[in-house]
């Protein structure tokens, strides 16, 4: 991980990631208007793998961890890296797996990182203070569609009589839930509304 993260500008000149993205669509029968509408806004092809190479040779970056289970060891490495490095963000990403009866599979999430990157730029964090429930109900009602407010609404109720709540640090409001399985707390899911103009 960290010898890409290094020499990310030497291996990906914006050229070779741009073709394998075009690459990739035609490999997989999506048309590249679509592709890019998705990633481009308002600036052109050439514009924003222009910013891509810039970023990639400025150290610009976020690098993810992605395992079934984060040891501690990972952890710690993870909120070290994002304490003495500014300009990369590291995250390690755990995906619980449960399994229901017949084929449910469910994959839960629960991503470590988020404070010690949250704490290298102070003045741009929404608080400095865990997300509480009044956060979360504040940015239920403003965020979401009556709909969706509803069940996640009903979700955390849930959650708040049967498990325990526990508020992030991220800079969007974020709460991930408990629940007693066998004889111990373990983070079931976790409900993050992520702010779109960040």
């Amino acid at each position: 991980m960290l010898d890409y993260a290094a020499n990310g500008a030497r291996y990906w000149p914006g050229a070779l990631l741009q073709r394998s993205f075009e690459e990739t669509c035609a490999a997989d029968g999506r048309a590249l208007e679509e592709a890019y509408g998705e990633l481009l806004g308002e600036r052109s092809p050439e514009e924003f793998w222009a910013t891509v190479e810039e970023r990639l040779a400025a150290g610009q970056m976020r690098l993810l961890f992605v395992a079934d289970r984060i040891p501690l060891e990972l952890r710690a490495i993870v909120e070290f890296l994002n304490r003495q490095m500014r300009q990369t963000d590291v995250y390690a990403i755990e995906l619980t797996q449960y399994r229901g009866n017949g084929d449910l599979r469910v994959l839960v999430p629960r991503i470590h990182g988020e404070v010690a990157t949250a704490a290298k730029s102070p003045s741009s964090r929404r608080t400095t203070q865990r997300t509480k429930r009044a956060d979360m109900d504040a940015a239920l009602r403003t965020r979401l569609a009556p709909q969706l407010r509803q069940i996640a609404t009903a979700l955390l109720d849930h959650a708040a009589a049967r498990g325990r709540l526990e508020g992030g640090y991220a800079t969007y409001p974020s709460m991930s839930v408990y629940y007693p399985v066998a004889g111990r707390q373990v983070p079931i899911w976790t409900l993050s509304l992520y702010d779109n103009r960040s």
